[in-house]
């Protein structure tokens, strides 16, 4: 996935229902939040996107299966999809919700604190931070796949450490 994401030179796009992948995601993810009796919170207004519905299916994916696996038991997620309005009246059309909004999906979790320097280092391949994170199942490539889907779509991936730990997680579009 990630290699097909960097080398993308003309994706199809569509219209595409932000808070549906949300949902989907959150959904097919039932049974690791009950496993982890975690506590979700989820917020979404209207937002459609003009992307590859495929790209930005696996970028929700990531981001809600980075806030599941990388929580305590007993812990919380938010997440959230919002508009908000664009700033830069000269921007490609393309890259604009169909309303002319800036779509944004923010995903946090409580967990272990971090810090900003490790986190700044998840957005790259294979970046996984200490043992409760490399005891874990996966690659390490959760977070690169969302940096490399959101440069695909001129975006913008914020990585922040939570002062009470965690992480959020916020792409805009």
């Amino acid at each position: 996935m990630l290699a097909r994401t960097q080398n993308v030179e003309r994706m199809e796009t569509s219209e595409v229902s932000l808070p549906d992948l949300l949902d989907v995601a959150l959904r097919a993810r039932t049974a690791a939040i009950e496993d982890k009796h975690l506590s979700v919170e989820r917020e979404a207004g209207e937002a459609l996107y003009r992307g590859n519905g495929t790209l930005l299916a696996s970028l929700v994916d990531n981001l809600v299966d980075n806030a599941i696996h990388h929580n305590e038991p007993g812990g919380w997620v938010r997440a959230q999809v919002m508009t908000s309005r664009d700033e830069d009246e000269d921007e490609d059309e393309d890259d604009r919700t169909s309303t002319g909004l800036r779509a944004r999906i923010i995903v946090e979790n409580g967990g272990p604190v971090l810090t900003q320097a490790e986190v700044d280092l998840l957005g790259q391949p294979f970046q996984r931070l200490g043992p409760q994170r490399t005891s874990q199942p996966g690659t390490g490539l959760g977070l690169s796949i969302v940096a490399a889907i959101v440069a695909v779509h001129h975006g913008r991936l914020l990585l922040r450490a939570r002062d009470e730990g965690g992480l959020r997680a916020e792409v805009e579009l």
